[in-house]
C-alpha cells in the first residue's frame, strides 16, 4: 500500500530514484557530468545573483570553465567573505527564508534559502540513508535541537506546523538541549514506544543517551536498523558503545546548514560517501573546500567549509570518498542550579540562543 507520504511528495519520489541510478552505473564519467552541471549553476548564479555578479566581476573570472579542477584557481569564498558582502547577499532574489549557521561553526553567517534547497536536501539525505537499506517513510527518532522555540515572532505556529509534518513524515524529536537524568528517561521511554527505524543525532547526545542506559536493564530496540551520528565527530570507541548499547551499526551523516547533506557513510563509521551529483569537494592544503552542483537559492563556489579532510580527489573531478575527516565537535556542560544540582545540558542550546539575537549575523 503506497503512503500518504509518498502520494504528497510523489515528484521527489521520483528525483530520488532517478539521483539514485546514477551510482548504480558502472561506467560513468564524473568530471564530464560535475562539468556540465557547475557551467550551468554558475551561469544561473551570474545571471540574477548580485553577490556573483559583484564576485565575478570583482575577480575577472570566465563565464563557463573548461574542468572541474579549474575550481582550485577560484577565489576563495567563506563566511567571513559573505559578512563583508552582506548587504548584496541580502539582495539575493528568490529567498524565502534564512537559515543561520552555528557560532560552534564558525562566524554567524545567514544563508539565503528557498524551496530548491529544501527538495535537494531531501533528495541527499534519503539517498544516504537508501544505501543502509532505509526508506524515507521509516519511523526516525531525532535527538535534535528546536531553534525555532526560540523565534522572536511566530515561534508557537512554527512548533504547531512542525509537529503536524512531523507526525504525517513518521518522525520523533526530542529535545538534544537538557540532557538531565530525568530527560534521558524521557528518550528512552519514548524510543520504547515510537519503536522507529532509525535514531540520528548529535553524537554528543547519542553518547549521553547510551551511557544512561548501559548497566541497565536492557531495552527492546527491535527494529532499529542505524544509529546516525550528524554534526559531530564521533570516536571509534564511542561508536562502539552505540552499537553495543542500541545493537546496530553506527553510520555518519556529514553536512551543514549553508550546504545541506553532503555526504553519508555505509554500515560504518567511515569513509564517507560524496554525493558527487550535487557537490564538487576538493582539498585545499587539506582543508575541505565546497561547491554546489545543483541548483540551489543561494549556490556556495570553492567555499571553504572550515573542516579538515582526507579522501579519494581524482584530477579531473571532486572528492568521491572521504577517508578521514576531522569536523566540529561540541561539548556538555554542567550548568549549576539554584538548588546546588548540576544539570549537563548541550553546548548547541547556545547557538540557538544566540542566532535570532541582533547583531549575531
Amino acid at each position: 500500500m503506497i503512503s500518504l507520504q509518498r502520494i504528497i511528495a510523489f515528484r521527489r519520489y521520483q528525483l530520488l530514484a532517478d539521483v539514485s541510478g546514477l551510482y548504480e552505473k558502472g561506467l560513468f564519467d564524473v568530471s564530464i557530468y560535475q562539468l556540465e552541471k557547475l557551467n550551468k549553476n554558475w551561469q544561473r548564479a551570474c545571471s540574477y545573483i548580485p553577490f556573483y555578479q559583484f564576485w565575478k566581476g570583482e575577480h575577472h573570472l570566465p563565464s563557463q570553465f573548461s574542468c572541474v579542477s579549474v575550481l582550485d584557481d577560484l577565489p576563495v569564498d567563506d563566511k567571513k567573505v559573505l559578512q563583508d558582502c552582506s548587504p548584496l547577499v541580502r539582495e539575493t532574489p528568490r529567498a524565502t527564508r534564512w537559515t543561520m549557521t552555528g557560532g560552534t561553526s564558525g562566524l554567524t553567517t545567514a544563508f539565503p534559502m528557498s524551496n530548491v534547497d529544501a527538495v535537494a536536501a531531501w533528495i541527499n539525505t534519503n539517498l544516504g540513508r537508501n544505501w543502509n537499506g532505509l526508506n524515507p517513510d521509516d519511523r526516525l527518532f531525532l535527538v535534535w535541537g528546536h531553534g525555532h522555540l526560540f523565534s522572536e515572532k511566530f515561534g508557537l505556529i512554527q512548533h504547531l506546523n512542525r509537529k503536524a509534518k512531523d507526525r504525517l513524515l513518521n518522525i520523533h524529536r526530542h529535545s538534544a538541549y537538557d540532557l538531565a537524568e530525568t530527560n534521558l528517561s524521557k528518550i528512552v521511554e519514548s524510543l520504547k514506544s515510537f519503536r522507529p527505524a532509525f535514531l540520528l543525532g548529535y553524537g554528543s547526545s547519542l553518547i549521553k543517551v547510551a551511557k544512561f542506559l548501559s548497566g541497565r536493564e536492557a531495552i527492546n530496540l527491535e527494529g532499529l536498523q542505524r544509529v546516525v551520528n550528524t554534526s559531530e565527530t564521533l570516536l571509534e570507541e564511542e561508536a562502539q558503545l552505540l552499537t553495543e548499547v542500541f545493537g546496530c551499526p553506527v553510520i555518519n551523516e556529514y553536512g551543514m546548514a549553508e550546504a545541506g547533506v553532503v555526504g553519508y557513510s555505509v554500515n560504518t563509521l567511515l569513509p564517507l560517501r560524496v554525493f558527487w551529483h550535487d557537490f564538487a569537494l576538493r582539498l585545499a592544503d587539506g582543508r575541505l573546500m565546497l561547491t554546489h552542483l545543483g541548483e540551489r537559492c543561494f549556490p556556495l563556489f570553492n567555499y571553504d567549509t572550515g573542516d579538515l579532510a582526507e579522501g579519494e580527489n581524482p584530477s579531473s573531478s571532486g572528492l568521491v570518498s572521504i577517508s578521514s575527516l576531522e569536523g566540529k565537535a561540541r561539548d556538555v556542560l554542567s550548568l549549576r542550579q539554584p538548588n546546588g544540582i548540576d544539570t549537563p545540558v548541550s553546548a548547541i542550546i547556545l547557538d540557538h540562543i544566540l542566532k535570532p539575537m541582533e547583531g549575531m549575523n
